[in-house]
């Protein structure tokens, strides 16, 4: 979704591969409220495997 914010939680954060995407290590509720702090006020969230 080109121009959305894209924010991937992960145990192993590092610089991403792909631009746009933001790798970041943290909770579940840490990682929405950073994006409220961004002004999203609407957000799509996906669960992963581990």
């Amino acid at each position: 979704y080109p121009g959305k914010p894209c924010q991937v939680l992960t145990r192993n954060p590092r610089e991403s591969a792909v631009e746009g995407v933001e790798l970041r290590h943290g909770t579940p509720q840490e990682g929405l409220a950073r994006l409220g702090e961004q002004g999203c006020r609407r957000v799509w969230l996906a669960g992963g495997g581990s």
